[in-house]
């Protein structure tokens, strides 16, 4: 308990002594202030110290909801999530691709098959594009 006490208290005057500490400033070569705890060797400074500097309000950070409950909100408000549209794309392209597959098995005409080639080359590129 006692070493307890005794952490503390140097604790406190270590924090007393570092607040009592003064602040250097100084410009450099390029005409930029430089803060510093340590004396400049050379050039002219100010001391001032530590208790004259003005600091900013410490603002509390807004909420930020996080992704699960974003999802939440969407299945909640009936939205889908873009993930879930484009997978429900993705299986249309897929259901057209074979049945167009499933057609062109079949005995058909010339026209016919060259039309439904065609039509199974398109969906494959829509398919490659926006699935894969």
């Amino acid at each position: 308990m006692k070493n307890k006490l005794y952490i503390t208290v140097a604790l406190i005057a270590y924090c007393q002594m570092a607040l009592s500490q003064p602040i250097y400033v100084s410009k450099d070569e390029h005409g930029n202030f430089v803060y510093s705890d340590a004396r400049p060797l050379e050039g002219q400074y100010e001391s001032s110290p530590l208790s004259n500097v003005q600091t900013t309000q410490w603002v509390k950070t807004p909420k930020i909801k996080s992704k699960h409950k974003i999802q939440q909100n969407r299945k909640s408000s009936g939205q889908k999530s873009r993930f879930e549209e484009r997978r429900k794309t993705c299986k249309q392209l897929k259901k057209q691709l074979d049945k167009i597959e499933f057609r062109l098995s079949k005995r058909n005409k010339a026209a016919a098959f060259n039309n439904l080639k065609e039509k199974l080359g398109t969906k494959r590129k829509t398919y490659r594009k926006s699935c894969t």
